[in-house]
């Protein structure tokens, strides 16, 4: 019995960290009730992931608590303009007027053939509205 109740306390103890252990994961925990979609393939040679957000009340989403939440997390994010760079294999889920987002996010990208390495920085795409939000990330072997 004293077995039996470490363990379920270890259970209690690590799964609210697990949405941390898989890349761009913690983001399933940001406004969850507002999740309106996602996508998250995560293997051991690479992944990606997205998540989709709406409101329908305006302002819901703005850069300043997306901001402070991605750096809690480990997401350095710097606007890139107001164009979604390509999201290679992943659909664009907001083409109205946005905020885009780059952050550098600490996983690596890996070319085939080559294994030359660079960042794979995350994206997140807020419309002007706010109403809307969604976050992109692809790493690993491309």
């Amino acid at each position: 019995m004293r077995h039996a109740c470490a363990a379920i306390l270890v259970v209690i103890a690590v799964a609210p960290g697990c949405a941390r252990l898989v890349p761009a994961g913690f983001w399933t925990t940001y406004r969850a009730d507002l999740i309106s979609g996602s996508f998250s393939d995560q293997g051991p040679w690479g992944g990606t992931r997205w998540v989709m957000w709406e409101s329908q009340t305006p302002g819901t989403f703005n850069s300043k608590d997306v901001m402070e939440f991605a750096k809690t997390e480990g997401w350095e994010c710097s606007s890139v303009g107001n164009d979604l760079p390509d999201v290679q294999r992943m659909p664009r889920h907001i083409q109205a007027a946005s905020d885009v987002f780059g952050c550098k996010t600490g996983w690596m990208r890996v070319a085939p053939g080559t294994g030359e390495t660079s960042d794979a920085p995350g994206y997140i795409q807020i419309e002007k509205s706010g109403t809307r939000m969604a976050i992109y990330h692809l790493w690993g072997e491309l």
